[in-house]
């Protein structure tokens, strides 16, 4: 079937943008309504066809997969098989023809933790047939793999109510598919062969590692017909946003495939989120000098042809040694892991995306990345208030009338703190969860003498845009709001305050134990700011200290040394273009 959803194509490149994507892609899903519109008395507000492909299963009921091209190791997905569960087939016996001794070699199966198995008894328990790509353009190839005789449970079975169990994932998670929550589409996992996951030996720590894999022409061919497959199904493609880490060599990869998509799709928006870990355990010099030079020849290509390239990690300082992780008032989490690390940036991206996601009313992808990228400015920042710091006893006027020398969010980009309102020269922000009831004071509290005119707005955009313009006012600002909160059920990581209360707001008495936080309100800005001069000339700085000539990884593998020095200088005017404040 056909659909007009404005389509975007996601691409994960990377160990830990894998981490980061299926926590985003949980928490959509957990907020999916599957009730008909008009049976739901919770309003439609974001449009989850745009990042999101239907399908029907045998026993007609619709199931949505990410349209989404996620890249990663050899061994790198444990549990999760390449091509998913979708289109499993049962294993049949074949005829052998040779007619000599068969050594058979067995190896152990990964054993699933507590969450992975409780999912697996619910797929079973619910399986009536698998998913039926009624919206492909009819692979026949996956036709004939697909299961239509799956057994159907003999006996009546308890499901596991996942989304209500609570479970302590912190020390059993490994890789990113040890709490996939969603199904993927047999097209969306590409593994890279010639490397290993964590491998002791052959590490995959050199840009040029990753860019001499996408010149392997069956590794570049298996990945294009991967997102050919997305894009030809797509009525009204707006464009692309890529995940990728830059410290390692993944960041060759990325920046090849960003190359090629820029030339095969050159009118659509090429989003960039580049990301990195707050926390490098026992590494050598020669591996922290790795990371900067990787960082500097990615973040070069990548502002290059990216629309908008944004920076992310919750190291308040990157390079060669990660500085302290970003403090949240109201999060308990663990900067080693990156299960925590990953939680924290999806749930800022999935609020930060929302503008060009709603159902009503939304934006452009290039409205959004055209506004920030003005003046040659390709690289933003991104900051979120998690949870919003919003008591139970108080309104959301009120506590914005005391973030006005300061701000309520903390900054997930490196070397932006609180942006200053005079050197934000445009800004988007996006906020939800916010509880009817504790918009503004009610009729009966409105005698009350204030000063506060946030008290005299009707609805909640109006509040926001009055703030902006308060805080901001020779800003380009643009905000939005959503009723909907981030949702954190299972398998989100326990990581909130303990005053936290099971809807995200601050309590003076502690959550019981045995109670999850379920959703949280949460306030984005990705902001077109002075302080990216601070980020990009740091890493020029950090790149020019380093001989490249020393590091022969990279000249034997292709790098040539007038590449390296006039990606430095590249850097170097980029940042000048965030040096001159909004007259």
């Amino acid at each position: 079937m056909g659909s007009s959803y404005r389509e975007i194509i996601s691409l994960q490149c990377g160990h830990f943008s894998n981490f980061i994507g299926t926590h985003w892609w949980n928490i959509q899903e957990s907020a999916f309504c599957y009730e008909p519109l008009n049976t739901s008395d919770v309003p439609k507000e974001i449009n989850s066809n745009i990042l999101f492909r239907e399908g029907l299963t045998l026993a007609g009921e619709v199931t949505y997969t990410p349209r989404l091209v996620a890249i990663d190791l050899k061994g790198s997905l444990n549990t999760l098989k390449a091509e998913g569960v979708l289109y499993d087939t049962p294993v049949q016996d074949e005829d052998l023809k040779w007619t000599s001794d068969v050594t058979l070699h067995k190896t152990d199966s990964v054993p699933k933790n507590e969450f992975l198995t409780d999912l697996e008894k619910v797929d079973k328990i619910r399986s009536g047939g698998m998913d039926v790509d009624d919206t492909s353009q009819g692979s026949q190839e996956e036709a004939d793999i697909m299961d239509t005789d799956d057994p159907v449970p003999s006996e009546r079975q308890e499901t596991p109510d996942v989304t209500k169990k609570i479970y302590n994932l912190d020390n059993q998670v490994n890789v990113w598919s040890d709490y996939l929550r969603i199904h993927l589409h047999p097209k969306t996992c590409s593994v890279v062969q010639e490397y290993t996951h964590d491998s002791v030996t052959e590490q995959f720590d050199v840009f040029m590692y990753g860019q001499q894999v996408m010149n392997n022409t069956k590794t570049a061919d298996d990945i294009e017909d991967r997102i050919r497959f997305f894009t030809e199904e797509c009525d009204s493609l707006q464009g692309f946003q890529l995940l990728l880490d830059t410290y390692d060599g993944f960041s060759g990869i990325g920046c090849k495939l960003m190359e090629q998509l820029v030339d095969d799709f050159s009118s659509k928006t090429m989003l960039s989120l580049a990301v990195s870990p707050s926390h490098f355990p026992d590494t050598t010099s020669i591996e922290d000098s790795q990371r900067v030079i990787n960082s500097v020849l990615s973040y070069d290509r990548l502002c290059n042809h990216s629309s908008l390239f944004v920076p992310l990690s919750l190291a308040s300082t990157l390079w060669r040694k990660p500085g302290s992780s970003v403090n949240f008032p109201n999060l308990i989490y663990d900067a080693s892991l990156k299960y925590h690390n990953s939680a924290i940036l999806a749930m800022a991206l999935e609020t930060a995306t929302l503008p060009y996601r709603l159902e009503n009313n939304s934006v452009q992808m290039n409205t959004i990345t055209d506004t920030l990228a003005a003046m040659g400015r390709k690289a933003a920042s991104l900051s979120v208030a998690l949870p919003v710091p919003l008591s139970a006893n108080s309104t959301f006027a009120d506590m914005l009338s005391n973030f006005i020398d300061v701000f309520p969010w903390q900054s997930v980009t490196p070397y932006c703190s609180q942006a200053s309102p005079v050197n934000c020269y445009a800004q988007t922000v996006a906020l939800r969860g916010i509880p009817k009831g504790l918009f503004k004071r009610s009729s009966t509290e409105s005698d009350i003498p204030s000063d506060n005119q946030l008290q005299t707005c009707r609805n909640m955009d109006e509040m926001l845009r009055m703030y902006l313009t308060a805080v901001f006012p020779r800003t380009l600002n643009s905000g939005i709001f959503v009723e909907q909160p981030c949702k954190t059920t299972t398998p989100f990581p326990h990581i909130f305050s303990p005053k936290i209360d099971k809807q995200g707001l601050e309590r003076d008495v502690n959550r019981p134990s045995t109670t999850a936080v379920e959703s949280v309100p949460v306030m984005t800005t990705l902001q077109s700011t002075s302080c990216m001069d601070n980020l990009l000339s740091s890493l020029h700085t950090e790149g020019k200290k380093l001989d490249i000539n020393k590091f022969h990884h990279y000249l034997n593998s292709g790098l040539e040394v007038d590449d390296y020095s006039e990606s430095l200088e590249n850097l170097q005017e980029l940042a000048q273009c965030y040096q001159n404040q909004i007259s």
